[in-house]
């Protein structure tokens, strides 16, 4: 959208235009949905409410850096044709933590890409992490780390185009067809 990139605006939660994502993710309350509209938005380390959910408003890419999930985050909508989420580390080592069940869900418009992952992993799961479908690009080092009573679970067509290592500890993950 011309006009929110011209204002300023990274992201939306309905009508409510927010200058920054961080500040939008901060604001949603439960079952919000924050919506990506401008580029170069960056998305650091904050609270988040549980059942939030982020999407864009067609190709867009974030920079993303650590988060700890300890409610719901769902990322993308599932439906490509409304443009692909494309979250940028920067050469950054973690992008998500989940400590809960049904932490985090990674849907199928997003791609997760430049991100260079410690012995912790880029995605670490002591909780619950579900990828459905999305894409790793540009991933070094460990890529998932399931840790003591984790899950991560792979769904679809996961595509994953990079030197990226999975590191289990204690438990599995599952690819459910």
């Amino acid at each position: 959208n011309p006009y929110s990139y011209y204002k300023g605006i990274q992201a939306k939660i309905g009508d409510v235009e927010y200058k920054t994502l961080n500040a939008a993710v901060v604001a949603a309350q439960e079952g919000d949905t924050v919506v990506v509209v401008g580029d170069d938005a960056t998305l650091s380390s904050a609270p988040i409410n549980d059942n939030v959910r982020i999407v864009s408003d067609g190709d867009r890419t974030i920079k993303a850096s650590y988060f700890d999930c300890k409610n719901k985050l769902i990322i993308g909508d599932g439906n490509s044709e409304n443009g692909i989420l494309t979250i940028d580390g920067n050469g950054g080592g973690r992008f998500v933590q989940a400590s809960v069940t049904d932490g985090v869900i990674i849907n199928s418009d997003v791609a997760v890409k430049n991100f260079n992952g410690d012995a912790n992993g880029v995605i670490k799961s002591n909780g619950t992490v579900t990828i459905d479908g999305a894409t790793f690009e540009d991933i070094s080092g460990t890529g998932f780390n399931v840790g003591y009573q984790g899950q991560i679970y792979l769904k679809g067509n996961v595509k994953i185009n990079s030197d990226m290592k999975a590191y289990i500890d204690a438990v599995s993950y599952t690819h459910l067809t």
